[in-house]
């Protein structure tokens, strides 16, 4: 489903700059539960949490309205800051963190075009005008920011000190063994090793589904498979919520 271009993020934030509280409330509605369940990777306590989750948003607010805000996606800007009132431990990893941390690693170009036809869809004519790009360009530029965005993963994985070296190892190796440019030794070691660890099994199935992967992390599912991203509710007097 295509977000229409009048409720994306990126105008959003910039009504919040000229001073639109009604764009606020709308960003606050759209992303509360999700920025819940991301702090909810940090803090163990739901109340603690949404305690988080408003400070991080009020903070969020303040950097726009002040032209302080870093150049990405509103969501991720939400969730970083959403770490650091949490006070997450720089070590702390797990997959879905790692992605996300590869992701901000991208150049804002990069990152744009991935977020705005992966996770909030735009039209085509929409983007390019964001990105000043013709539009026959942004097609490249997405395949250019998904390799990239891929070897940030994979880069983030193998540092990752709880990885084992023979994970890192095939890790480094995925492209090298799909395009058919392994030695002998090192595929039947990569071969053997694929066949006793579920875990490189399936960082493999995600590196080769990474738009989906990227998609389920930032846009956690609701109970009835929607995303509150993706299907904003209509525009109204916010209910009392946790967050």
């Amino acid at each position: 489903m295509e977000c229409r271009s009048e409720d994306a993020d990126l105008l959003l934030v910039a009504r919040v700059r000229e001073g639109d509280v009604d764009a606020s409330l709308i960003l606050w509605r759209r992303h509360c539960e999700t920025a819940l369940t991301w702090a909810g990777k940090h803090v163990a306590d739901r109340d603690d949490a949404a305690l988080v989750v408003r400070r991080a948003f009020a903070r969020v607010m303040s950097e726009i309205a002040a032209d302080h805000d870093p150049v990405m996606p509103f969501l991720l800007y939400l969730c970083a800051t959403v770490e650091d009132e949490a006070g997450a431990a720089p070590g702390e990893k797990t997959s879905d963190l790692s992605l996300v941390r590869a992701f901000r690693k991208l150049r804002g170009s990069y990152q744009t075009v991935l977020w705005y036809t992966v996770v909030e869809p735009l039209p085509r004519a929409t983007l390019a005008v964001v990105l000043d790009r013709e539009q026959t360009d942004l097609r490249v530029h997405a395949r250019q920011a998904v390799s990239r965005l891929r070897a940030e993963w994979v880069a983030e994985t193998v540092a990752d000190r709880s990885v084992p070296d023979s994970c890192a190892w095939l890790l480094l190796r995925v492209d090298a063994y799909q395009a058919g440019m392994l030695g002998q030794l090192s595929e039947q070691r990569y071969e053997r090793h694929l066949r006793g660890c579920g875990w490189c099994v399936t960082m493999i199935d995600a590196l080769g589904n990474l738009l989906d992967v990227l998609r389920s992390v930032v846009l956690p599912q609701a109970a009835d498979g929607s995303h509150a991203l993706l299907d904003p509710e209509p525009a109204e007097e916010p209910t009392t919520t946790i967050c």
